[in-house]
């Protein structure tokens, strides 16, 4: 799974390392944005045991026969942590003298997931997708098995989130969008500007919106799964975290009020309980804030939202 980092205020790739209902005081920090954790029957979410611990130490020291039977039998046993292992060991060749054998990772893959665990379930669908095993090889197609995933709680997806000023005005509520990057710079296609459809711009305006919103900026993750867009209307700077959910599967607009309160449409859009989470720089960079998404996995990555122009 391959993650990007983008800010959209450049257009340039950079590295950088939210509860919503109807309405949202976003003025403080979320405290489950900081407690979320990974299902358990997965890699991240796994606690570390003594006997897995003992058994992979072996291999970091070049002593493969040694650690390979004793990995063998915890996934013979049941270990899912141990069976997700192996599989990415032999999915891929690594540095490591074992030669990659997609059969043997779908095997550990399809007894974790048998077990359990829908990271498993979505790393076959990964491998039918990129060739690296067959359809009939897995009985079932990528979708089979991340649907498959997605029931047992590894709700993996893409996700592009844009922020946008609101430019108070009398005039009907329009947009303007950055410039389309060059093409010399071959941008994945979500990175291409936008603005709201013709029908969210509809559904703004029926909010009593006027003046103009302006693409300033945003975050893209490009992990595999379904697609899901998250349009972020700031009415100021943010001078405090805020922490909105992320939609699932979903098209969602986060609306920020004069008292730093957010509306979300449409009010009953499905979210996942990770978190987009956007925090105002340090003091002297205060004209640009930062716009995180939690992955599966805890893991945080993001772009930037550029300085706020009246």
């Amino acid at each position: 799974m391959r993650e990007w980092n983008l800010s959209l205020a450049c257009i340039i790739m950079m590295s950088t390392i939210t509860v919503c209902a109807a309405t949202q005081d976003g003025a403080s920090y979320d405290a489950r944005a900081k407690s979320y954790r990974a299902p358990e029957a997965s890699l991240a979410g796994a606690a570390d045991t003594p006997e897995r611990m003992a058994a992979i130490a072996p291999l970091w020291q070049g002593k493969i026969d040694e650690a390979l039977p004793k990995l063998r039998q915890l996934a013979e046993n049941g270990d899912i942590p141990t069976e997700l292992f192996l599989g990415k060991l032999y999915q891929t060749q690594s540095k490591l003298p074992i030669p990659a054998d997609p059969q043997t990772a779908l095997h550990f893959y399809t007894v974790a997931s048998q077990n359990g665990s829908g990271e498993a379930s979505e790393l076959i669908a990964e491998m039918v997708e990129q060739n690296q095993i067959s359809e009939t090889l897995s009985n079932g197609n990528a979708d089979f098995w991340r649907t498959k995933a997605r029931r047992q709680g590894w709700k993996q997806q893409r996700l592009s989130a844009y922020c946008f000023d609101w430019i108070h005005g009398a005039e009907p509520l329009h947009c303007e969008k950055l410039p389309n990057p060059p093409a010399s710079m071959k941008m994945p296609p979500e990175v291409e500007p936008q603005c709201p459809t013709e029908d969210e711009m509809a559904s703004l305006r029926r909010q009593g919106m006027t003046g103009m919103i302006r693409q300033n900026g945003g975050a893209l993750r490009l992990d595999a799964g379904p697609r899901a867009r998250a349009l972020l209307i700031l009415d100021h700077p943010v001078s405090s975290e805020a922490d909105l959910k992320e939609p699932d599967s979903a098209s969602v607009i986060y609306i920020q009020n004069s008292e730093n309160r957010w509306r979300m449409l449409p009010p009953d859009a499905p979210l996942l309980d990770r978190f987009l989470i956007l925090t105002p720089n340090r003091p002297d960079y205060m004209e640009r804030m930062t716009l995180s998404s939690q992955a599966v996995d805890g893991s945080l990555s993001g772009g930037a939202c550029s300085r706020f122009t009246r």
